[in-house]
C-alpha cells in the first residue's frame, strides 16, 4: 500500500514538474519576442526618421528656385536611390513585426532566437545604412544652403 501511494506521490510530481517546465518555456519563449518585437520597432523607427528627413529635403529642394536646382541636379539622386528603398525596408520591418507578433509562442524559445539573430543583423544594415543616408543628406542640406547664398 504504501509503494503504491508513493509511486501517485511520485507521479503527482512529475506532473507538476513538467507543467512548470511547460510554463518556464512558453515564458521564456514570449520574453524573446518581446526583445525581437522591440528591436524591429526600434529599426522601424531608423527608418522611418530617415524617410522623413529625405522627404523634408526633398520639399526644400523642390522650393528652390530654377539656379539653385541646375546645380543641385546630381545631388538630387539621394531621392530616386533612397526612397524607394527605404519605403521597402520599411515594408519588410512591418511585415516582420506582424510575422512576430502572430507567431505561436507554444513552439518555444528556439524559434523567436533564431529570427532574433537575424533581426541583429538586419538592424546592423539598417544602422549603416542610416549613417550613410544621413550623411548625404547632410551634405545635400549644405550645398543647398551654399547655393542659395550664391
Amino acid at each position: 500500500m504504501i509503494s503504491i501511494l508513493g509511486f501517485l506521490k511520485a507521479r503527482e510530481s512529475l506532473k507538476h514538474s513538467k507543467k512548470i517546465s511547460e510554463e518556464n518555456r512558453l515564458l521564456e519563449a514570449e520574453k524573446e519576442r518581446t526583445e525581437l518585437l522591440y528591436m524591429i520597432s526600434e529599426e522601424k523607427e531608423l527608418i522611418e526618421n530617415l524617410i522623413s528627413d529625405l522627404e523634408g529635403l526633398k520639399i526644400i529642394y523642390a522650393n528652390k528656385d530654377q539656379i539653385t536646382e541646375t546645380k543641385l541636379k546630381n545631388y538630387a539622386n539621394i531621392f530616386d536611390v533612397y526612397l524607394p528603398k527605404l519605403k521597402e525596408g520599411l515594408r519588410r520591418v512591418l511585415s516582420d513585426y506582424e510575422a512576430v507578433i502572430s507567431m505561436d509562442i507554444s513552439t518555444g524559445p528556439e524559434n523567436f532566437l533564431k529570427l532574433k539573430a537575424y533581426q541583429k543583423d538586419t538592424a546592423r544594415d539598417i544602422r549603416h545604412a542610416q549613417k550613410h543616408i544621413h550623411g548625404c543628406i547632410v551634405d545635400f542640406f549644405q550645398k543647398i544652403i551654399q547655393a542659395h547664398e550664391l
